[in-house]
């Protein structure tokens, strides 16, 4: 709060010493304070946060970023090769496609959600980086509409929390971000059970799938992607050392 107060990173701050506040600017950072301290994210009480160095504007309409997801993309990048029509399934924010598209030359999203809200706040991150030609965005379930073998890849951060696992979840997380972008049936996987066969029929062959997934579902989720005559499923670990990420290549 106070680096957005000052308008400078926290090892600036210093810089800022002697600085006078106004009693405006205060009641400012009282108010966000109180929100902060009630439980509310810090990232819904600023309005935006950081997203692999892009800004992106976050509230309630759709789930925070995380590190997490920036590893995601990482591994996504790493797959490319050329010019690229992805799929960003359930984009929330649009952080995903966003991040591809400043960072990739040559790569289009269509990115997916079936809340008209996220949508909404998608569409705000998506004309502020000005990537409008780039990035198609569409209401719908999962891959609805997209036709068979269109797509060099399919990327989701999709629900993975298990039922009972959310009144578990810190406060801050099952009160305020939207739950139905974090759970997914009793074991957080009847999402990825959808998912996975629609992204092998829209899927190019040799096309790559990525799904961020919950640190215990690794072997479940090479599972369900085996069975749906995916091939070199691999799993990567993040930055913790925790299965993250799951990856298949379509027959």
């Amino acid at each position: 709060i106070v680096e957005e107060l000052a308008g400078v990173p926290r090892m600036e701050l210093r810089l800022k010493r002697g600085e006078q506040v106004t009693a405006e600017h205060l009641e400012w950072a009282r108010r966000r304070a109180e929100r902060v301290a009630a439980g509310e994210p810090v990232q819904y009480v600023l309005g935006w946060t950081s997203f692999r160095g892009h800004r992106i504007s976050t509230d309630a309409r759709a789930l925070i970023p995380r590190p997490e997801t920036e590893e995601l993309v990482s591994r996504v990048r790493e797959a490319l090769y050329g010019p690229s029509r992805i799929a960003d399934v359930g984009t929330g924010t649009g952080c995903i496609a966003i991040a591809l598209c400043l960072e990739e030359e040559g790569v289009s999203v269509v990115a997916t959600d079936r809340e008209p809200a996220a949508l909404c706040l998608a569409a705000e991150n998506v004309a502020a980086h000005g990537l409008g030609d780039r990035i198609e965005l569409r209401r719908g379930d999962l891959l609805a509409g997209i036709g068979v073998g269109t797509l060099d890849v399919v990327v989701s951060n999709p629900p993975y929390v298990a039922e009972s696992e959310l009144a578990g979840l810190p406060r801050n997380v099952r009160e305020f971000e939207p739950v139905t972008a974090l759970v997914s049936g009793p074991a957080g996987l009847d999402v990825i059970r959808r998912l996975v066969p629609e992204a092998g029929r829209c899927l190019k062959p040799g096309g790559r799938l990525f799904l961020e997934i919950g640190e215990t579902q690794a072997g479940d989720v090479a599972r369900i992607l085996a069975g749906a005559s995916f091939d070199c499923v691999r799993v990567h670990t993040d930055l913790a050392g925790r299965d993250r990420i799951v990856e298949g290549c379509s027959r």
